[in-house]
């Protein structure tokens, strides 16, 4: 397999937001991951912590943002990686709640992804 192209993986990072904003796609959302990435699934949550490896991880992901919208402000890549800044808003207790985050992918030859996720934490 190959790392997929700079091109590919900003249209990646752009749809996933897209999909993952329209809370009635999760299944396009997990189609997406598994074609970008049919070698697997693994994410640091938070960056430097526990690594969860398999698409069920993803798919809580999806679970745990069913209250949030995300936008990608900008995405920088080079060479199968990718650093990404997000901001978030999260509806609790019927209170809005903006948030920020850092997101990185890493694209490797053996078709798998591994994301690690600098989330800011509420102050709630």
């Amino acid at each position: 397999m190959s790392i997929p192209s700079s091109r590919t993986i900003h249209s990646f990072l752009d749809e996933q937001t897209r999909i993952f904003n329209d809370k009635s796609r999760k299944d396009d959302f997990m189609a997406l991951y598994r074609q970008i990435a049919p070698g697997g699934y693994s994410l640091e949550w938070p960056a430097n912590g526990e690594v969860f490896k398999g698409w069920d991880h993803l798919e809580r992901m999806w679970e745990d943002g069913i209250n949030v919208q995300s936008r990608l402000v900008s995405a920088m890549v080079a060479n199968g990686e990718a650093a990404t800044y997000f901001t978030h808003k999260l509806v609790q207790d019927g209170k809005t709640i903006e948030l920020e985050s850092i997101e990185t992918y890493l694209f490797r030859e053996d078709g798998s992804l591994h994301s690690r996720f600098w989330p800011q934490t509420p102050d709630l």
